[in-house]
């Protein structure tokens, strides 16, 4: 009787030791959990093809106390680009409304030793719908584009051509919100884009995500997660491999299509 007692008590002993030695061991350190803002984009001089006038480009951005885009800077640093762009700077100025909405970008264009180019996008809210109208120079605002938001994410694009505005591109989103698939109904190409699980280099900024559509080629809307890769209909398609991150989690060194390399440094958020 007292051995199997001690059989009991025994195998009881080594149930408690496996649970806590399962329990107990130490997990991988987590990444820490801050929320990162990005603040400038360096491209190198290898980019080819349709992105061959981004090489030597830096864009730099600054924020307010609530993470708000209140200025883009976008020059080019080297010269010998293969792509002459006709502007030396681009520089945005963001406005807010007391709301916390994004009404107007106030764009000027500068070219060095020649000439200034100043326009004015504003944005203006109706149900579901933003309204962007364009003011160049002194002449009369013009409708531009409108866009169509379901809980707050981009799902149709309308731009204003013959008098109207027209449906222009529908948008597919994940359970995340990263947009997945672009149908442009003038032409009929589609766009399907994979991501990756890791953290958007955009994801920190507090702002719309339609705001940011076609915003830092060739990153474009991509707020949530990072693009793996763009798979376009007629054929072409982009490649990213993200060669190096930061101690939190976000990506600061980035290839594209095999060639060209962008870095990108970040601040923390307020």
């Amino acid at each position: 009787m007292k051995k199997s007692i001690f059989i009991v008590s025994l195998a009881a002993f080594l149930v408690a030791l496996s649970i806590c030695v399962t329990s107990c061991k130490k997990d991988p350190d987590p990444i820490p959990q801050k929320v990162m803002l990005p603040v400038e984009f360096v491209y190198d001089n290898n980019h080819e093809g349709e992105y061959g006038e981004l090489n030597g480009l830096v864009i730099e951005m600054t924020y307010d106390d609530k993470n708000r885009i209140v200025s883009f800077n976008r020059f080019y640093s080297r010269s010998g680009q293969s792509y002459e762009y006709p502007l030396d700077y681009i520089l945005g100025d963001y406005v807010y409304n007391s709301s916390g909405e994004l009404t107007d970008i106030t764009w000027k264009g500068v070219r060095e030793g020649d000439y200034e180019t100043i326009q004015v996008q504003r944005y203006t809210y109706s149900d579901n719908f933003v309204t962007s109208t364009h003011e160049f120079l002194t002449s009369q605002p013009y409708p531009l584009t409108k866009y169509e938001l379901q809980n707050d994410r981009m799902v149709k694009e309308y731009s204003y051509r013959d008098g109207d505005f027209q449906e222009f591109k529908t948008f597919s989103h994940d359970a995340s919100g990263n947009i997945t698939k672009i149908l442009n109904h003038k032409d009929n190409h589609s766009e399907l884009i994979s991501y990756d699980n890791k953290k958007g280099i955009l994801s920190g900024i507090n702002k719309p995500n339609w705001a940011l559509w076609g915003f830092i080629e060739p990153f474009g809307s991509h707020t949530v997660n990072n693009p793996l890769k763009r798979e376009f209909s007629y054929g072409k398609s982009t490649v990213y491999e993200y060669l190096e991150y930061n101690s939190y989690g976000y990506p600061t060194k980035i290839k594209v299509n095999g060639l060209a390399e962008v870095e990108i440094k970040y601040i923390e958020a307020k």
